[in-house]
């Protein structure tokens, strides 16, 4: 076993890293969060686009984790699927096929994630 596969055991989640971070500078664990939080709270864009946003970009970039957590908090926060479905055109236009998995990833997720709410 190599120790790349011995530190993508340790770290494979996003929760684990915010926990060695932490651990390692509770600082810039803190600075983080709060920006995190200023990013997502609402303004002149509310909340939910903003996850759209975070959703859209999590789609072009293949991170299956930010797609899980950005769909269930913009879920949260009155995201329907039709406005994902429109953000999802405007990511494939950008980005293409990679994107056309990552988006029928997208509505999969959205589709579980808010039947489960029933």
């Amino acid at each position: 076993m190599s120790k790349t596969q011995t530190v993508n055991e340790q770290i494979n989640t996003f929760s684990d890293a915010i926990c060695t971070i932490t651990h390692a500078s509770p600082d810039i664990a803190s600075a983080f969060e709060k920006f995190y939080t200023t990013a997502l709270s609402d303004g002149e864009l509310p909340h939910k686009f903003k996850e759209l946003i975070a959703i859209t970009i999590a789609i072009a970039s293949g991170s299956d984790e930010s797609l899980r957590n950005h769909i269930r908090s913009g879920i949260e926060r009155g995201l329907t699927r039709e406005e994902l479905v429109e953000g999802i055109g405007v990511v494939i236009l950008m980005k293409g096929e990679n994107a056309f998995i990552y988006s029928a990833k997208a509505l999969t997720i959205y589709d579980l994630n808010k039947n489960s709410e029933l």
